[in-house]
């Protein structure tokens, strides 16, 4: 048996499960040390677990590795003694050499939601942050430290119930479905709101099945307010129609290749001339709206035109939220692929292809 420590959006454990079980029947939860942190328990090896999602990315899942260690600690400068040891002892010779090696380190809010911190720390927190653990760990480490890595030594420490606790492993970063610690890729772009780092993940995400914003195309989108997503298309040369009865960042709104029509989506809609090639939407409605929306939108798009939504996920019943909205797509769209991603929260990601 393997021990996989599984990342995830905070509140989808239930989906989370059922698209590993749906994979590896025999696998266990074991165990939760923390929102959006999943201990698996799995016959086999940790590269028969990981090698389905190798090909084709999963919904649910944003990041697993092997936890080959599993360490208790105290909560005191002595933990990254405690952490350089068990490294040295377990995780060293699994280590392969000339292959670069990344060092990823979490600390992530306990089971009851208190923020472990990743920042300097205030008395009732850790005396140490994640960058300080890195450090120590590439001291133990003793070779030359690349993010990401192609190898990768990963370390979760979360205070769950039987108190603080660090999980580590080794794998490659090919096995771990992101490069990133927890699936988080560190977009560091200014930008006119968090929104547009979901765009840009969407693009890593969904390039290898066929997304492509491509120079000089026409681009809707829809509740662009204030201009994340337009913001993004614009970066990849397309020029953008931005929809939303709300204003726009000045900066968007000031760009020569952005036409914003100040009316709610579901008002133009009756008055939108296309073709587009191009249609995204990132509107804070109830799913099965936003995909009626987009099927109403339809018509103003090219045959094959490229489509990339959010379905925001209430706490209930989102299965069923999830498939009525699929068979509302499925009537203009052929649906590609479907990602949470790591900037969602109570949502999923859609890639579609104009029908």
């Amino acid at each position: 048996m393997v021990e996989v420590v599984v990342s995830h959006s905070p509140g989808f454990d239930d989906l989370v499960l059922n698209e590993i079980t749906r994979t590896h029947a025999q696998a266990a939860h074991t165990g939760s040390p923390a929102p959006g942190v999943m201990l698996v328990s799995v016959p086999g090896s940790f590269n028969a677990f990981a090698r389905p999602w190798q090909d084709a990315l999963p919904i649910y899942l944003h990041h697993i590795f092997p936890a080959q260690v599993c360490l208790r600690l105290a909560g005191t400068p002595d933990d990254l003694r405690l952490l350089q040891d068990a490294f040295r002892a377990d995780l060293a010779p699994l280590i392969r050499p000339g292959l670069p090696l990344g060092i990823q380190p979490r600390l992530v809010a306990d089971a009851h939601g208190r923020a472990v911190p990743d920042a300097p720390p205030a008395p009732q927190d850790l005396p140490y942050t994640a960058d300080g653990v890195r450090r120590a760990l590439a001291r133990a480490a003793n070779q030359r430290i690349t993010q990401p890595g192609e190898q990768i030594l990963c370390v979760v420490i979360a205070e769950a119930q039987e108190g603080l606790t660090a999980h580590m492993g080794v794998s490659l970063a090919a096995q771990n479905i992101s490069a990133w610690a927890g699936g988080a890729v560190p977009y560091r772009q200014a930008v006119p709101s968090r929104a547009a780092y979901k765009l840009y993940e969407a693009v890593d995400a969904f390039g290898p099945y066929g997304l492509a914003l491509e120079p000089g195309r026409q681009a809707l989108d829809l509740g662009a307010a204030p201009g994340g997503w337009t913001r993004v298309l614009r970066e990849h040369g397309l020029t953008v129609t931005a929809v939303d009865a709300a204003e726009m960042d000045p900066a968007v709104a000031a760009d020569p290749g952005v036409a914003h029509i100040q009316l709610p989506a579901e008002v133009y809609v009756e008055r939108v001339r296309g073709p587009y090639d191009v249609i995204t939407n990132d509107i804070i409605i109830d799913a099965q709206d936003s995909a009626r929306l987009m099927v109403d939108y339809a018509d103003a798009l090219r045959q094959g035109a490229t489509g990339v939504m959010t379905l925001k996920l209430r706490a209930h019943n989102r299965r069923r939220v999830m498939d009525h909205s699929f068979r509302l797509l499925r009537k203009a769209y052929h649906i590609v692929r479907v990602r949470q991603l790591y900037y969602n929260r109570s949502e999923v990601t859609l890639l579609l292809r104009r029908s």
